[in-house]
């Protein structure tokens, strides 16, 4: 039995999914990543973990980020494309620093 926890005023599944493995170097292509994640919404997860900082960092020396924001906009396009209840789905980002090596 899965036990329900509380979050932000949302009551969740102790159950979350961390996307950095699916956004940074040796991530998986797009479209796998996304059914990744529709898997894990259909096996009952209901808190995804993302940052803007889940990106491949910038190439030595130039300091700009190649996909800034990547993992951000592969949760979103995750949630958009899955046929479930996302308004039961609480999505944690983190802001603030950037990778650059």
């Amino acid at each position: 039995m899965m036990m329900n926890g509380e979050l932000a005023g949302f009551t969740i599944p102790r159950l979350g999914m961390g996307t950095m493995a699916l956004a940074i170097e040796g991530r998986p292509d797009r479209d796998t990543a996304i059914r990744t994640i529709h898997a894990g919404l259909d096996a009952g997860v209901r808190y995804l973990d993302t940052a803007w900082s889940y990106y491949l960092p910038s190439k030595p020396g130039t300091g700009t980020a190649e996909d800034l924001g990547y993992g951000e906009k592969l949760v979103r396009d995750a949630l958009a494309s899955w046929n479930g209840p996302r308004d039961e789905v609480l999505v944690a980002t983190k802001t603030g620093y950037r990778r650059t090596m």
